[in-house]
């Protein structure tokens, strides 16, 4: 929390010689400290004080490392940073009566358990890691930037259900790790591909279940939103209808959650692995069930978009659509169990 009341000064609202001496403080703090939030309260203060190279030259040097002790974040060899959440978890899914503009039906509080570690990225997949894929992987070059975007640094928005396995499977590749999706019987990433049944258990890229999601944004708090519940403070995490000038915006603008994760409410929704099921369900994601094999069913988004009003951007606020759409409201984060 100090660290982000720095962080609203911007460059300009301390003196050279009160800020030197704490941007050096806190490049420590993002190369070394082991909790996420730190490090993404870090990354989001020197951002805003013009310390965007600095953080790139360590990022580079980061995802060199092979060993990462007993930090709850890593990078990955493409240089994208993960948080790590501890399991078994098990938190309260969905919202209470009592939480205004929610949609009864459909957001039926119940304890949802996540009996495993998993990792989260700490931003969307941009549009510059994207095009990495994009040249091994023909069916990603379907998409491209329009007039909705936000260059190389935003989040890409356009990709399909579809297209984001697609670039899960490449990544695992890349890294050696298990791929998590099956394509069909044409090689391709769409109707007919399957998710893997041991999912769960593979090391690989994959989309977060909606429970890793929705526990991922909250970041601990049982409110309608990470920080609180009123929209006083919205516009300082999300970019919606009231403050995004009907654009998308660059990944990390806005400040981090407690787990040090941005943009998870608002710019784009998020897809995630399942189908779209009522609530309440006890058990988490099972890939032995036959309706979470890939068919044409409507998958989840989660997080709202730089369009909504501010009902629709709450952790638990849910949405769905065809895994073949491709929408410029649309993009996705990653997601792994972490071993």
């Amino acid at each position: 929390a100090l660290i982000l009341a720095l962080g609203t000064y911007g460059e300009e609202g301390l003196a050279a010689a009160e800020r030197e001496p704490l941007a050096a403080k806190l490049l420590d703090l993002y190369r070394e400290d082991p909790d996420a939030g730190v490090h993404g309260a870090a990354a989001w203060t020197l951002g805003r004080w013009g310390r965007r190279a600095q953080l790139k030259a360590i990022d580079a040097e980061l995802s060199r490392r092979k060993d990462w002790g007993e930090r709850r974040w890593f990078l990955n060899s493409q240089g994208q940073t993960f948080t790590v959440i501890e399991g078994p978890v098990e938190f309260p899914m969905g919202s209470p009566p009592t939480e205004s503009e929610r949609i009864a039906a459909t957001e039926v509080r119940h304890r949802r358990p996540i009996p495993y570690r998993f990792a989260v990225g700490a931003a969307e997949v941009s549009w510059a890691e994207y095009r990495v894929a994009a040249r091994d992987v023909p069916q990603l070059r379907g998409i491209d930037r329009d007039r909705s975007s936000a260059g190389d640094d935003g989040p890409a928005n356009g990709p399909s259900w579809f297209d984001a396995a697609a670039y899960c499977d490449w990544l695992s590749r890349k890294e050696g790790l298990e791929e998590c999706y099956k394509p069909n019987a044409r090689g391709e990433y769409a109707e007919g591909m399957t998710i893997r049944e041991d999912v769960l258990k593979r090391d690989g890229y994959r989309l977060p279940t909606e429970a890793e999601w929705e526990y991922a944004c909250r970041a601990g708090a049982v409110t309608s939103r990470p920080y609180g519940a009123g929209l006083e403070l919205l516009g300082r995490y999300a970019w919606y209808r009231a403050n995004s000038q009907e654009h998308i915006w660059p990944r990390g603008a806005l400040q981090p959650n407690d787990l040090g994760i941005f943009d998870m409410l608002g710019n784009v929704i998020e897809w995630c692995q399942e189908v779209r099921k009522a609530y309440p369900r006890d058990q988490p994601l099972d890939t032995n069930n036959r309706d979470e094999y890939v068919d044409m069913s409507p998958r989840l988004l989660r997080g709202g978009t730089f369009s909504n009003r501010a009902a629709l951007v709450r952790s638990a606020d849910r949405f769905w659509y065809q895994p073949s759409s491709r929408l410029t409201y649309t993009g996705f984060r990653l997601a792994r169990t972490y071993r």
